[in-house]
This record gives C-alpha cells, sequence and structure tokens, in this order.
C-alpha cells in the first residue's frame, strides 16, 4: 500500500482544538495554545508549519442533554474537526491534533475515516479510562468518557442506567454519523495502553472482546519494545493507525493539571519510548494529545510533560 502521508518536517501540520465542554471542570480548551508554544520553543523548525485552530461555540444549546452534556456544541466542534482532519490527511500530511477534553476526539476518528473510507484504521488509546460510555451507561453525563462509544456505534443498551431524551438520541446517532462509514473503527482494532479506571458497564462491554488492554500494572511489567511488538501484531490488519494520547494515562503525581486525574499510573519514561516507536510506523497518520488542564496545574509541570510526548510524536523527524 501507498504510504498514506509524508513524514517529514514541511508535511506536519497542527490542529488545535480549544473545546473543553466535554469535561467536568473548564480550563482544557488552553491546553493547546500552552502545548504548541512549549513544543514550539524545543523544537523550533516546527514554527514554519501550518497552524489552524478550532473553538467551541458559545451558542447556547437548543434543549439541554444531562445524559450527555453539551453533546449539541461538541457534535459542532467534531464536524470541524473532522473536516479539518480530513483536509490535512488528503494533503498527505501527518496530522498533530492539540485537543482540549478528549470528547473531540470523535471528529477526528471522524476526519481519519472521512479522508481514508476504504481503510481498516486501528487504534492505539494511551489513557486511564477506556472511554467507552454512551449516554444510556454514563455516570456522570460527560461526553470525554463517550468518544470510543460513538466511534464503534456500541451503545451497550444491554447495561443501561438510563433512557436518553429523544433530543439527544437524535443528537447522539449524528455524532455516530459523523464518518461515511459505520462502524468508524471495530472495537477489536483498538489497544488500550495505561487503563487503570473502568466503570462495570465499560468491563462489561469490553470482557471477551479481541481488543487488547494494556493496563497499568501490564506496562509496568513489560519492556516497551515487548509493547510496541505486542501493538503492531494486534494491529498488524489495519493499514492506518491512529494514537491519542489523554494526560491522565500517566499517574497524577506527574500530571496533576488534568480533569480527571488518576493514580497508579504507568512508567513514564516507558509510555513516553512507547510513542516515540509508534511514530515511526508508516502506517501512523494522525497523532492527538489532550486533557491538559493549565489552570489546575499553575507550576506547568503538566504541560512540560506533556510537551515531551508531543515531541515524542514526532520521533521521526529525528
Amino acid at each position: 500500500m501507498e504510504t498514506p502521508v509524508l513524514k517529514t518536517q514541511s508535511s506536519l501540520n497542527f490542529l488545535l482544538v480549544e473545546h473543553d465542554l466535554g469535561a467536568p471542570t473548564n480550563g482544557a480548551a488552553q491546553g493547546p495554545q500552552a502545548v504548541l508554544a512549549h513544543l514550539f520553543a524545543k523544537i523550533p523548525q516546527a514554527q514554519t508549519q501550518a497552524v489552524s485552530t478550532i473553538t467551541q461555540t458559545t451558542t447556547p444549546p437548543k434543549e439541554q442533554t444531562p445524559h450527555a452534556k453539551s453533546l449539541e456544541q461538541t457534535l459542532e466542534t467534531c464536524k470541524s474537526l473532522r473536516d479539518a482532519v480530513s483536509k490535512s490527511l488528503k494533503k498527505k500530511n501527518f496530522t498533530i491534533v492539540l485537543s482540549g477534553d478528549h470528547s473531540t476526539a470523535i471528529g477526528t476518528i471522524a476526519g481519519i475515516k472521512t479522508a481514508f473510507p476504504s481503510l481498516e484504521i486501528g487504534i492505539v488509546w494511551f489513557d486511564a479510562h477506556t472511554d467507552i460510555h454512551s449516554p444510556y451507561t454514563t455516570h456522570s453525563g460527560n461526553l470525554h468518557g463517550m468518544p470510543l462509544s460513538a466511534a464503534t456505534q456500541l451503545d451497550n443498551t444491554a447495561d443501561r442506567r438510563q433512557v436518553p431524551t429523544d433530543h439527544e438520541k437524535k443528537l447522539w446517532k449524528e455524532m455516530k454519523g459523523l464518518a461515511p462509514t459505520k462502524p468508524m473503527v471495530e472495537l477489536e482494532n483498538i489497544v488500550f495502553v495505561g487503563i487503570r479506571d473502568m466503570e462495570q458497564e465499560e468491563k462489561n462491554l469490553v470482557k471477551g472482546r479481541d481488543c487488547l488492554i494494556l493496563d497499568a500494572a501490564y506496562v509496568k511489567h513489560e519492556s516497551s519494545n515487548a509493547l510496541v511488538t505486542k501493538i503492531k501484531h494486534h494491529l498488524r490488519h489495519c493499514d492506518i493507525i491512529y494514537m491519542s494520547f489523554d494526560i491522565d494515562c500517566l499517574d497524577k503525581s506527574i500530571v496533576p493539571g488534568t480533569g480527571t486525574p488518576v493514580e497508579n499510573g504507568p512508567d513514564a519514561e516507558k509510555v513516553l519510548d512507547i510513542v516515540s516507536q509508534l511514530s515511526t510506523w508508516e502506517r501512523v497518520v494522525c497523532f492527538e494529545l489532550s486533557e491538559v488542564n493549565p489552570t489546575l496545574d499553575p507550576s506547568g509541570k503538566t504541560t512540560e510533560v506533556a510537551t515531551n510526548i508531543a515531541r515524542n510524536a514526532l520521533s521521526f523527524l529525528s
């Protein structure tokens, strides 16, 4: 297969998504600009590359969506992000998405599938959470816990905790239909890295499925080389790969500036090495970094760690 994107300095494209309506705490919308400024300081040559910014709407929703908070506004952000990602990838640009909260990852996935509708997507999901709740199963109503439910078309109504309103169902159906094919990705084509905080409904959904879960304890036990080999083997049938990194994948002592920090994270240096190794894989077409909230960490420690992750995702430049 022809190389889907070019991995050169001149083919980088940065997309900033200033959106935090999918999280319980405001502030993550400031994360993309903060990370980009630090990244450009570390990689000055990258400053010549295109940067586009998508900002969340301030228009009040027509109706409240308690089972999927800010669903209407997040849908609009995801549409814009889908179009931007698709346009970037069609130009063979390696696309770096710096996003606020993780809810908008559905727009990124939809954009990848829109650009490459006939290709099979694999996802490496670095996160403390599986983010595969739906409006039917969510405990919080926060959309940043739902992107993979939308992408896989798995609402998990068997474990339904509530019934969404008709308005929520309509918007959720539109969210799931952002790409030309359904589902956008098969659950079996997802590798979860660093997982350690799953609610029962999510456990029930992934139990017995062939997705690969490299939880935090397992990552601590294995070498980075062995983990990369395992990831590549699991996704060997996929044509293109999307890496998505929620900063809460790391321990909360390392990254306090995020909305849902979790203790007992995997070894940070090992995770950074995994990102670095995977970045050189020709199938990886897009990298996303999310959930950096500078307002929760005035020291800037979290932004610095996030910048190192983003820099490792560009290891193919060295």
